[in-house]
């Protein structure tokens, strides 16, 4: 017997035999007196609360026929019950703490345990809790004491969990007059101030946050009378190391400066005399260098001035000649390829020249961290160095080359190198499956480096993909319908755009979802009537629908299609014998799930 879809419990009689059913019964019904229970009152205490803090609910419930009540508390509206009180028209209060802020609705849900219930909602406003802003570190002022007529920096470090916009009033002599307000005071950190008179002085940093909160730290400031102070001194001259220099070489520029005052002193570097600073070193009596690269031939006039911030600066000059180098050049610089996985090696590539003929050296560093990994001598002939990564991340190698004559030149490329994805679960559900009823491949990949990934599902591994999934880190699962029963593999390839990794899931069983049983009502008499009974059944979760039964007259039997067969059989011989290799076949529409 062929079958194409299926029916649960569909009962075909042969041979005339009809099945009688019957059955019933009373039903014995009735009631009783039994009452539902009742809420007489349900609030929360308070209605509006801050996250953290408790909220008490209290109620008072009664019940007709006496029952003893249990109630469950939904503190948020979502459905999951938060508490449950055994006998709660006695026990009347349940304390919860709220850690989101929102609107909440809360239900009280009371039972008697024979069915009754009742229940009641309120709601409950919580609110953020304002958190006061803090000092990070103390509030300050630089130099103290200091000089009348001198400027003093006060300084702060101040911040606010809840990320409120802080406003600062500085009071610099403890008057209660606000002198300055320095608005979003987390990053305005300082203000200055000169004090005209001597004297001892209390300035107060105020910090208000703006919805309530306010803090506030002192310093203790003293202010000595105006003394004279005396100009910095240069205690050496203005050094320059080399000079004359190549052009694209550093030179060092070097200096001794005092102040007998004890002034902190700053310089400005001029390195062209063109009135601008190029540098501004800070400490200078203690910061006594800085380098600087010439990109010109020619002579140039460099300026230090030194400041002790009272006196007019002084000067020093020194001229620095800047000559022409002939150093190498790299014409090119390459990785292919310059994305690959952890354990991938990378073929670096250069073609280099000298003008003057010159051996050139290459040192490669192929992560730009000052250590040489590989030098190669003679490099304008060996021109490639082969390199495997096993860190993820985004590497700039450096290739230096030198003639050994003028200074190095040097080129960078960079190389990013990923961890390959990791798929760490691939199933398929439900397995076995029903052939024409979808089953769902679920799976689980991530990603280090966090790429966007990209799978590939290859359903029965015949090397054609039958579907791509965008994103599947979070797009985590696929549904198909295989059309025919058997046995299958399937895999997953995942690709993060550098990298990929598969996967197989092997043993996938697709099954028929029909279950088919012909028996006979026995025993069998040659020339005698015997009733046959045909069994479809659907085991799928699915209903199926355009299902018919065909059924392969077997040379034993005979019957006729229309007062033998119920429901009526169609085929056979002009729909109405059934003999010997006849196909007998009943359409019988949809066939429930199960």
């Amino acid at each position: 017997m062929g079958v194409q879809y299926l029916l649960r419990g569909a009962i075909f009689l042969v041979a005339g035999l009809l099945a009688a059913c019957g059955g019933g019964g009373d039903d014995d019904g009735g009631g009783d007196n039994q009452k539902p229970p009742t809420v007489n009152s349900f609030q929360a205490t308070p209605s509006t609360a801050d996250t953290g803090a408790p909220v008490t609910f209290s109620w008072d419930v009664s019940d007709a026929n006496g029952d003893t009540l249990t109630c469950t508390l939904d503190v948020n509206g979502d459905s999951t019950i938060d508490h449950t009180i055994s006998d709660c028209a006695n026990t009347t209060s349940q304390a919860h703490t709220y850690t989101a802020a929102g609107s909440h609705s809360a239900t009280l849900t009371v039972s008697d345990g024979n069915g009754g219930t009742a229940d009641r909602t309120v709601t409950v406003t919580v609110t953020v809790a304002n958190t006061q802003p803090v000092f990070d570190s103390d509030f300050s002022a630089t130099p103290n004491p200091v000089s009348a007529g001198s400027p003093v920096t006060f300084s702060w470090d101040v911040s606010d969990a809840d990320s409120d916009t802080l406003t600062c009033t500085l009071d610099v002599d403890g008057d209660s007059t606000a002198d300055y307000t320095i608005d979003d005071c987390v990053n305005t950190t300082s203000q200055a101030h000169t004090y005209a008179t001597a004297g001892d002085y209390t300035a107060r940093l105020t910090v208000d946050d703006g919805t309530g909160g306010a803090v506030e730290q002192t310093v203790s400031m003293t202010v000595n009378p105006v003394v004279s102070n005396t100009p910095p001194v240069f205690d050496n001259n203005l050094g320059v190391t080399p000079n004359p220099v190549e052009k694209g070489n550093p030179v060092t520029f070097s200096w001794g400066v005092s102040d007998a005052d004890s002034d902190t002193l700053a310089c400005g570097l001029d390195v062209d005399a063109d009135g601008t600073n190029d540098y501004t070193i800070n400490d200078c009596a203690n910061n006594t260098s800085q380098v600087h690269t010439f990109n010109q031939t020619g002579t140039f006039q460099v300026r230090l001035s030194v400041s002790d911030g009272v006196n007019t600066p002084v000067e020093l000059t020194v001229d620095v000649t800047v000559t022409d180098a002939h150093s190498p050049s790299i014409n090119s610089f390459s990785a292919a390829p310059n994305a690959l996985a952890t354990g991938a090696s990378t073929m670096y590539s250069w073609n280099v020249s000298d003008s003057e003929g010159h051996t050139l050296t290459c040192e490669l560093d192929i992560n730009a961290d000052g250590t040489i990994e590989y030098t190669i001598t003679d490099c304008a002939n060996n021109t490639s160095q082969a390199h495997t990564y096993t860190q993820a991340g985004t590497h700039q190698a450096r290739l230096s080359v030198s003639d050994g004559i003028a200074p190095a030149v040097q080129n960078t490329v960079s190389v990013t190198v990923s961890t390959p994805p990791v798929i760490s679960q691939f199933s398929m559900s439900p397995n076995p499956a029903y052939a024409t009823v979808a089953a769902t491949f679920y799976w689980q990949v991530s990603d280090v480096d966090g790429d966007t990934l990209t799978c590939e599902l290859d359903i029965d591994a015949d090397g054609t993909n039958d579907y791509t999934i965008d994103d599947c880190a979070n797009m985590a699962s696929q549904g198909h319908t295989y059309a025919t029963s058997g046995n299958y593999t399937a895999r997953l390839t995942v690709s993060d755009g550098i990298s990929e990794v598969q996967t197989t899931l092997s043993s996938l069983e697709i099954v028929s979802p029909l279950l088919v049983d012909v028996s006979v009502n026995g025993p069998a008499v040659a020339g005698g009537r015997v009733p046959y009974t045909i069994t479809v059944s659907n085991v799928s979760a699915q209903p199926m629908d355009d299902v018919s039964v065909v059924y392969t007259v077997p040379a034993e039997l005979d019957f006729h299609a229309a007062s033998d067969a119920v429901p009526n059989a169609a085929g056979c011989f002009a729909n109405v014998s059934c003999r010997d290799g006849n196909e007998a076949t009943w359409a019988l529409g949809i066939l429930a799930a199960g």
